[in-house]
């Protein structure tokens, strides 16, 4: 539960952007932030469990970015203690550069 709360006040601090939803499954660490994420105003969304069908495209989508980002990695020849940045690069260029 601190690990969400720092990430959230980092987000906010580092980039000014407002945390505004998050989509997770049943895991018990989300659902013991019900109250934090309702007093901050962030709309919590469950995926459907058992319905994979439902899921694929986030699935997908997670693997995607795992995948590039890891290829950043290798490519760079660098440890995986840097794992943030081609994480947050690849998400950058999907959300602004893909149709």
């Amino acid at each position: 539960m601190n690990v969400f709360i720092q990430f959230n006040l980092y987000l906010e601090t580092q980039t000014g952007h407002i945390l505004k939803s998050i989509q997770s499954g049943n895991a018990k660490e989300f659902l013991s932030l019900k109250t934090y994420l309702a007093s901050h105003g962030i709309h919590h969304r469950l995926i459907y469990p058992h319905l994979h069908e439902k899921n694929d495209s986030i699935e997908c989508k997670h693997r995607h970015i795992v995948d590039m980002s890891l290829s950043l990695l290798v490519g760079a020849s660098l440890p995986l203690k840097f794992w943030g940045e081609p994480f947050s690069s690849i998400v950058h260029i999907i959300k602004n550069f893909s149709t």
